[in-house]
């Protein structure tokens, strides 16, 4: 979605087609005007095309993105995963983009909290401030609130209200909520909801088809998404099995499972209250799965006989190893794929869905979570296999590899000199220590010769002529500029010995399984440093890194003693015999459609925007009319269709006055309910006219708007006054300004040693004889305190009472909690 603020676009999201085959370069056309990104969720969906698209357009390096950490990491976990199936990533002949350029592209996402208001500052951006809140749909899911002058957007697609097993709800029904997204200008929200089965159902639909499947012999079969939903079944899978004393097989099949569940429990801060419980009982993350065996080879799965239970990467089954092990599990009749998310219907798993919802619509059953159709016929379909590279195609892959390999070590050695360069000359007094780029000489990680000799690689003298004498006039004696080098000495502990950063680093090791002990190194002996791995990021993400030793040797031009094999991919046509169980038991994760309704009008938001996954007029058309009645004939309702813009902005002509500083030093201010303050001034309104710019012809009029005092000058010239139809008269008596909430009134009169309670329908009761109730100006009904926070603006305070002390004291006391203008 493109959101445009006058001269502020911001986009948010930049998700990809399931298949990833869609064209982006309509992506590219509108990248070079955009001004900030924001990103909601980890999944394809929403930040597919993310990478990708900052890989081909290296400008948008500078565009700010903003994200809450768990997307930024899941993210990337996504983004590797899909990437890697689809052959734009990895050890591949032809593939686009590297694991390097993925993680430095997430590495320049700037990280969010929730709640946390971010007042934007630079160029084009001044004035905007962004914040992010949980929308309860996936770890670090985020619906966006968006501030600018009297817009107030908030963006809210793919959002859920209920607790999951991990995940807290939706902050929309948080006790902060009403000052913060309820009552926007603009409310954006997806059309895409859930089945509305409650979580305990749901639950015990999965374990009952599980168990099922599991006691004839089968294989359940359970897609789903890498970096959000997983989670959920993972988590409630695991603890099932372990409180049952089950012992059949768990698999989770993905290219980036083990580092995945990594991020899941260095992140347990953003998940719900019993994660929390769990991990403070337990003494270790909810997600260190003692049950659960995480491989990326399918090999693995096939050759394990009997009843098994996995968890597959791809809740489409278009990317991930979801659809080629369906090729392989389908065939048999006690294999049962349980479809976790509503799909697509251009992808397989969509056509499996439509299968299974006809047949449950010709059997009349109304439970579509818990039934299972079994499926008898032939289905066509087109999927990646992988064959290893041999003769002419392996030597173009390793010469490729290595020549991209060598490019980035000497961009790694330039910079690393530059960075030497620099801290030399602010500190060629001192004696130094061994510079980066001599370590990584010493080490063998670069040659000597790279930084010399290399291609496009030059020397120059760029200091300025001034630092030139300044460096001159410190030494005993003026010399020639030459290359830039400055002796140091090592850095050496007492004992005499190199200190290098390496030998304390920590080396990231994979365990056969997730929970499985580290295996010891039987090259290392007791007492030996610990040396640091060549890949950066550990063997899992390795094995998707086509620079990695486990493809290059040293080198680099052998590949005869690699660890693997570089690989092409290719397309296989295929008819499958689909004798299997099909079922859905919806895990998405989304609000259903009925809480959507009592929900949304509570927020009351004055437009509302609904954003589908694909053009749908007729269900526009519906949802306008079913919402035009739920918040009023003064809401508007649109239905976002694509490339046609909607005018959602504010029928409001405002302009910025500036208090002039003799002003601002008389108001008299006053604080009221809610952390306000107010202040009544009168002035007079004086129009300040600039020109800037040095050209004549080309001279911009501004004009600042300033209200000084009226007695600031008394001779007042006739073109500065304005006629009005009536002249200005002070009030008789002083407005009342304010939002009394009844629980403070309560505690501040407790205070003051007034018995008080809350009685029958809200209202407040005191003394027993004088009772305080909100009603509004609409239709007089009276608002319990929780209806207040959503009539806030209409609300007023009634006191009623027999004349006595205590009503006019109670009266005072709710005078004085207002502000007298």
């Amino acid at each position: 979605s493109l959101l445009t603020f006058d001269n502020v676009r911001v986009l948010i999201d930049m998700g990809w087609d399931p298949k990833l085959k869609m064209k982006v370069d309509y992506l590219s056309k509108i990248i070079s005007s955009v001004d900030l990104i924001l990103l909601t969720h980890a999944s394809i969906s929403h930040l597919g095309a993310y990478a990708y698209t900052c890989h081909v357009n290296p400008s948008m390096a500078s565009i700010p993105v903003y994200a809450t950490l768990p997307v930024i990491n899941m993210g990337r976990m996504v983004t590797l995963e899909a990437y890697r199936s689809a052959g734009l990533l990895g050890p591949l002949l032809n593939a686009e983009i590297t694991v390097s350029d993925v993680e430095a592209i997430f590495d320049r996402i700037i990280p969010l909290k929730y709640s946390q208001p971010t007042a934007l500052i630079a160029g084009t951006l001044k004035g905007l401030t962004i914040s992010a809140y949980n929308s309860g749909h996936s770890l670090g899911g985020t619906i966006w609130r968006l501030q600018k002058d009297q817009e107030n957007v908030v963006y809210a697609v793919d959002w859920n209200h209920s607790k999951d097993s991990h995940l807290n709800g939706a902050a929309f029904l948080a006790a902060n909520a009403t000052n913060t997204l309820h009552r926007p200008t603009v409310l954006v929200c997806g059309t895409k909801t859930s089945s509305g089965i409650g979580r305990r159902k749901r639950d015990e639909a999965l374990f009952r088809s599980v168990q099922e499947t599991l006691e004839r012999g089968g294989t359940v079969l359970l897609p789903t998404s890498t970096g959000s939903r997983f989670l959920e079944l993972a988590h409630i899978l695991s603890n099932h099995f372990q409180s049952h004393n089950l012992n059949y097989p768990l698999f989770y099949l993905s290219h980036m499972g083990s580092r995945t569940m990594s991020y899941a429990s260095s992140m347990l801060e953003w998940m719900s209250s019993s994660i929390i419980r769990e991990w403070e009982t337990k003494n270790e993350s909810p997600f260190r799965f003692k049950n659960i065996t995480v491989t990326s080879n399918m090999a693995e799965i096939l050759r394990s006989d009997g009843p098994k239970v996995v968890m597959v990467s791809g809740e489409e089954m278009e990317i991930g190893f979801s659809k080629l092990l369906f090729t392989k599990l389908c065939a048999f009749n006690n294999t049962r794929l349980i479809i976790t998310e509503k799909p697509d219907p251009d992808t397989l798993c969509g056509e499996l869905y439509q299968l299974w919802e006809a047949n449950n619509n010709s059997n009349n059953n109304i439970n579509r979570n818990n039934n299972s159709v079994a499926l008898a016929l032939q289905l066509p379909v087109v999927y990646n296999t992988e064959v290893p590279l041999e003769n002419e195609e392996l030597a173009r892959f390793v010469e490729n590899m290595s020549s991209l390999k060598r490019s980035r070590e000497r961009l790694l050695a330039m910079e690393q000199r530059n960075k030497t360069i620099l801290e030399q000359e602010e500190n060629f007094e001192q004696d130094g220590e061994s510079s980066d780029e001599e370590e990584l000489i010493m080490t063998g990680n670069i040659e000597l010769g790279m930084l010399i000799y290399s291609n496009d690689t030059y020397d120059f003298d760029a200091r300025s002529h001034a630092k030139k004498r300044l460096l001159a006039s410190t030494t005993s004696e003026i010399k020639n500029c030459m290359f830039p080098f400055f002796q140091k000495r090592r850095r050496i502990t007492d004992y005499g010995e190199t200190i290098r950063a390496e030998d304390f680093a920590i080396r990231e090791r994979k365990p056969a399984t997730v929970t499985a002990p580290i295996e010891a190194n039987n090259n290392e002996h007791l007492g030996e440093k610990h040396k640091w791995n060549d890949d950066l990021y550990g063997d899992e993400t390795a094995l998707l890194d086509s620079t990695s030793s486990l493809y290059l040797t040293t080198n680099g031009h052998d590949t005869s003693n690699a660890a693997q094999k570089p690989v092409k991919m290719i397309l296989q046509h295929d008819v499958l015999d689909v004798l299997c169980l099909v079922e859905f038991i919806d895990f998405e994760g989304l609000a259903d459609e009925r809480s959507m309704m009592m929900i949304i009008p509570r927020i009351q938001p004055k437009k509302l925007i609904f954003v589908g996954p694909v053009n749908e007029p007729t269900l526009y058309d519906e949802l306008a009319d079913t919402y035009t009645s739920l918040l009023g004939s003064s809401a508007e309702v649109y239905g976002a269709l694509t490339n046609i813009p909607i005018n959602a902005s504010v029928n409001t002509h405002s302009v910025n006055i500036v208090l002039s500083d003799q002003l601002s030093k008389s108001l008299r201010w006053q604080k009221i309910p809610g952390n306000w303050h107010i202040a009544h001034l009168v002035g007079r309104l004086k129009v300040i006219t600039k020109n800037d710019g040095d050209d004549d012809e080309e001279n911009e009029r501004q004009s600042t708007f300033v209200l000084e005092p009226l007695s600031v000058d008394n001779s007042v010239n006739s073109t500065d006054l304005v006629t009005i139809s009536q002249p200005f008269t002070k009030s008789s008596s002083p407005l009342l300004v304010g939002d009394i909430r009844l629980s403070e009134l309560r505690h501040k009169l407790i205070s003051l040693g007034f018995r008080t309670e809350f009685g029958a329908e809200g209202v407040l009761v005191c003394e027993k004889k004088v009772i305080i109730r909100k009603n509004t100006d609409s239709n007089g009904k009276e608002n319990s305190e929780e209806d207040t926070d959503v009539q806030r603006s209409s609300s007023k305070v009634v006191i009623e009472g027999g004349i006595s002390e205590e009503f006019y004291k109670i009266k005072d006391i709710v005078r004085q909690m207002l502000a007298k203008v």
